[in-house]
């Protein structure tokens, strides 16, 4: 005997099929609208993606080194400052005038800087004795000069012919402080007296004659071929006879020839690091 379902019960079983059916598709739908939403947006064409920049790895500081030590500079001596140029001037006859360039400084003893270095004329002068003047070279460092009125120095010579009564010598005059010297051929006509012994000398210029007198004694006659060097042989006798009446008289390269100038015009200066 057959059973019947009928027409209802079929119908029914298709429709929830298509229910199930219908459910997935929405289901697919959905889910492919949410990764749709979800998809990041693709760059444009023909930019580049950005790249992500790293931090650069730091660099390994390097161990310190020790500072190199500090040699300490030598100071540099101090230059010893060069002496300023000095002149003094002094003299044996107190508060003689001097005079630099005719400029005058004072009397002595006078100490002065107020000159240039290099050759200068010196005047010394003092009351009663004869004025000193001198070019003198002076020096940058200091200068010193001691002008002695009081002394002379005398150192004369002349080659003369004694005239005996029969015939004649030849030999040399000879003055100095110490005394009048005949220095002959011949021994026996040489003769040496002090100047005091013997009268003033006189010249006979036309006859070219000197004669020399001792004082109450004997009288001597020379003749020269220059009467001129008589004259002045003459003359520088007198002139150390009449300052040896105020003064010493000064020997030749003796005391007081060095450091000094007299008044017969002879120089004997002193200077400290330069030549007069």
């Amino acid at each position: 005997m057959e059973t019947w379902t009928g027409p209802g019960k079929r119908g029914s079983g298709r429709g929830l099929v298509i229910v199930l059916v219908a459910m997935l598709a929405v289901v697919a739908v959905g889910a492919a609208l949410w990764l749709l939403s979800h998809r990041p947006p693709e760059a444009p064409k023909g930019t580049a993606a950005p790249r992500t920049r790293t931090s650069p790895s730091p660099r390994p500081t390097p161990a310190p080194t020790a500072a190199p030590e500090a040699r300490a500079t030598p100071r540099a001596e101090p230059r010893p400052a060069a002496p300023l140029p000095t002149l003094r001037v002094d003299s044996d006859v107190p508060g003689a005038n001097v005079f630099l360039d005719r400029k005058f400084l004072g009397t002595t003893p006078v100490r002065t800087s107020d000159f240039i270095p290099g050759t200068h004329r010196l005047n010394v002068s003092a009351e009663g004795y004869e004025m000193y003047g001198e070019s003198v070279e002076l020096s940058k460092g200091p200068n010193a000069f001691t002008i002695r009125f009081k002394e002379v120095k005398l150192d004369e010579r002349v080659e003369v012919v004694h005239k005996h009564g029969v015939g004649s010598c030849r030999g040399r005059l000879v003055a100095t402080p110490a005394g009048l010297r005949y220095e002959a051929d011949k021994a026996s006509d040489s003769f040496d007296f002090p100047l005091a012994s013997l009268e003033p000398l006189q010249v006979d210029y036309l006859k070219k004659n000197l004669r020399v007198k001792q004082r109450g004694g004997r009288t001597w006659n020379f003749s020269a071929e220059s009467a001129d060097a008589l004259l002045v042989f003459q003359k520088a006798v007198e002139k150390a006879r009449a300052s040896s009446s105020r003064g010493a008289l000064t020997l030749p390269g003796g005391e007081g020839s060095a450091g000094t100038a007299d008044s017969s015009g002879s120089v004997h200066s002193e200077a400290l690091g330069m030549t007069a």
